[in-house]
């Protein structure tokens, strides 16, 4: 359950996602030429896992995950991989620790910035917010958070982070707003969306007034933002935006 995948240092896949098991434990899947038969598990002791696990390549050429835990709090935790393949691993520590609630880190995505380091995206459930995380450190040992919407009351909001070529992220998001699924695109004006103060600079903000969820962003070829997602009408589709500018407005096309 939740996969989530990335390219290691030496061109070989890697796969983590929730395994069900007594534990409920994150799997390492590392991939060759020869095949996907490496299989590492990542245990949370306590806390155990519970999904929602995301997973790139660290500036050190190891892998980082996150994932939330499945007992209260149930919080988004970081793993930083000390090999290739995970087969070791420095324990999972609990990110985004400030005071209050639960549910936190719920669809969350992660790039690495320009400066090597992870950077994160995800909704905080209890105060129906959209955040992102930089960490500080490779092993996200120091981080910040910022708030960069806020949710109307009982929203789900799910989430996709990319680094445009200027080498600030992009978050491109849906949530509920009327009973309708929307999507949002967020541009950062800086590399932790935030101007040092806490407070998130946003470039634009681009609504879709169609319903749509389940949306992946990525850069193009051409250095521009594309978001795939699915639209909800009386046949789910799946619909594409090409952006015409690295803010994502005011020129973009939908196929």
């Amino acid at each position: 359950m939740f996969p989530a995948a990335t390219t290691g240092c030496d061109g070989g896949s890697l796969v983590a996602y929730l395994f069900n098991g007594i534990d409920d434990v994150i799997r390492v899947l590392k991939c060759t030429a020869a095949g996907c038969s490496q299989l590492k598990d990542i245990v949370n002791p306590i806390l155990g896992f519970s999904g929602h696990t995301t997973i790139a390549l660290g500036v050190d050429g190891f892998p980082v995950i996150t994932a939330i835990s499945r007992n209260n709090p149930r919080r988004i935790h970081f793993v930083h991989c000390k090999s290739i393949d995970c087969s070791s691993y420095d324990a999972p520590i609990l990110i985004d620790n400030t005071a209050g609630g639960s549910d936190r880190g719920k669809y969350a995505s992660m790039s690495i910035g320009s400066d090597g380091l992870p950077i994160i995206s995800y909704y905080d459930e209890n105060n129906t917010n959209l955040k992102v995380l930089k960490c500080q450190t490779v092993k996200c040992d120091e981080e910040t958070s910022v708030v960069i919407d806020q949710g109307p009351e009982g929203a789900e909001i799910s989430t996709s982070l990319t680094i445009g070529v200027d080498g600030y992220p992009l978050v491109a998001y849906s949530f509920t707003e009327g009973g309708v699924r929307k999507i949002k695109i967020v541009k950062c004006g800086n590399g932790s969306c935030s101007d040092g103060s806490g407070n998130p600079i946003i470039s634009a903000v681009f609504p879709d007034t169609e319903s749509g969820e389940f949306v992946s962003a990525t850069i193009g070829v051409d250095g521009l933002p594309i978001i795939a997602y699915v639209r909800y009408t009386q046949i789910n589709r799946l619909r594409i935006i090409h952006c015409g500018s690295e803010n994502c407005v005011p020129f973009w096309t939908r196929r």
